[in-house]
């Protein structure tokens, strides 16, 4: 049996689609507008996701700043020891200096809120003299 030869058409062109625009490019057309459409909400969707953000950085940096004063606050209203028991550094309540029995100094204390004693080892544990530098007058 002899095969029977396909005769390709030629010279045929494809069916317009609705618009006159050949069907290929309709399809085309069609798939970049939902790609701009997704594009277009993306876009809003990360805008609003920027202000989010941008607002609470605000409620942030305004913590910090209020943090950074209270800090401050801290330095100057006594010295300072790291309490274990709440894992943050606290401002002592009944400093009293002492010599540890290898010879360091040190500045012991009781921890504001939970109570428990806080030690501050070092030359950073003597306390500066208040006023103008002169050693306190014993009695």
């Amino acid at each position: 049996m002899a095969k029977k030869k396909r005769e390709k058409k030629k010279d045929v062109e494809p069916t317009p689609a609705v618009g006159g625009a050949p069907k290929g490019l309709e399809r085309q057309l069609r798939r970049l507008g939902r790609d701009l459409a997704t594009t277009r909400k993306l876009e809003a969707k990360r805008t609003r996701q920027l202000d989010e953000a941008r607002r609470r950085g605000g409620a942030v940096q305004a913590t910090i700043t209020a943090l950074r004063g209270a800090s401050e606050e801290k330095v100057s209203a006594g010295p300072q020891a790291y309490c274990m028991r709440e894992k943050r550094t606290v401002v002592m309540a009944d400093p009293v200096a002492m010599i540890m029995r290898n010879g360091r100094d040190a500045l012991s204390g009781t921890c504001p809120s939970c109570g428990a004693r806080v030690v501050t080892i070092g030359r950073a544990a003597i306390e500066p003299v208040p006023g103008d530098g002169s050693p306190p007058a014993e009695a």
